[in-house]
C-alpha cells in the first residue's frame, strides 16, 4: 500500500482527502536541484469519504487568474533556471514547471480561501508521522515554506510539531533583498519560511508585478545563498 493509500485509509472523514506531492516523477527526477513548497490547505470542498488529487487538478485545468501557481512557477524558476522576472506565465508554461517540482499540503482535508492557522498546527500534529514520510519520500534538495499565518508560520509548524528535535538544526537567519530569511535544516535540507504565493503581506494587501517581482529577486538570492554554502546546485 502506498503512503498516500495508508493515509487516505486512515483519514477516510476528511472532505475530501486531497492527494499532493511530486507532480511528475519522471521529469522531478532529472532535476538538478528538487524543490519542495509547503502550502496550507486546498482550496475548495466535498464529502466525507472523497478523495481527490490536487496535481492532477493543476496540470488538467486552465483559465482563472491563477496567481498563486503562477507564483509558485516562478519561484520555481527562481530555484532552478534563474534569469530574469517572467511576468507573463501561459498555462503550458506553468504546467511544464509544475512537472519539475512536488508540492506538500500541510492539511490534507480541503478547506478555504482563508487558513486557520490552529487548525492547520492540529492537523499538521495529528498527521506529523505521515507528512515526514511524505518529505522523506520526496527527498528534496531546498523545501520552501509559504505563508506566515498566526499563531505560527507553515516553518514553524514544521519545526515544532513535525520533524523531531534529533533531525533538526537551530533557526539562523541571512538577508536578501528587503527581507531577513529565516531558516533551519532537516536532515541537512534547508527549510525556508517564505511569503504565501498569493504574495498578500505586500504593502497594504495589494498584489502586482511589482511585488511579485520582488518576491522572484528574493527567491533567486535564497537559491544563490544555499548554492554558495553547497546545499544546492
Amino acid at each position: 500500500m502506498s503512503l498516500l493509500d495508508e493515509w487516505y485509509s486512515a483519514r477516510k472523514n476528511y472532505a475530501p482527502f486531497v492527494e499532493d506531492g511530486i507532480f511528475d516523477a519522471d521529469i522531478f527526477k532529472e532535476q538538478k536541484n528538487k524543490a519542495l513548497f509547503v502550502l496550507k490547505e486546498a482550496n475548495w470542498t466535498g464529502t466525507p469519504g472523497q478523495r481527490e488529487d490536487l496535481r492532477s487538478i493543476l496540470l488538467n485545468r486552465s483559465g482563472g487568474s491563477w496567481k498563486s501557481w503562477n507564483n509558485i512557477a516562478r519561484w520555481s524558476k527562481a530555484i532552478l533556471d534563474g534569469g530574469c522576472y517572467p511576468e507573463k506565465i501561459s498555462c503550458e508554461e506553468r504546467h511544464d514547471t509544475l512537472r519539475r517540482i512536488a508540492a506538500v499540503n500541510l492539511k490534507k482535508e480541503a478547506g478555504d480561501k482563508s487558513a486557520d492557522g490552529n487548525e492547520l498546527i492540529k492537523f499538521a500534529a495529528d498527521d506529523a508521522a505521515f507528512l515526514k514520510r511524505q518529505i522523506d519520500e520526496i527527498a528534496p534538495d531546498i523545501i520552501i515554506c509559504c505563508g506566515f499565518s498566526r499563531p505560527k508560520s507553515n516553518a514553524e509548524i514544521l519545526y515544532d510539531h513535525v520533524f523531531s528535535s534529533s533531525e533538526k538544526t537551530e533557526w539562523k537567519s541571512f538577508d536578501v533583498t528587503q527581507k531577513e530569511i529565516w531558516y533551519f535544516e532537516y536532515k541537512d535540507i534547508p527549510v525556508v519560511s517564505f511569503y504565501h504565493p498569493n504574495c498578500v503581506e505586500g504593502k497594504g494587501g495589494i498584489c502586482g508585478h511589482e511585488l511579485f517581482g520582488l518576491r522572484f529577486q528574493q527567491m533567486k538570492e535564497i537559491a544563490g545563498y544555499f548554492r554558495d554554502k553547497g546545499k544546492i546546485r
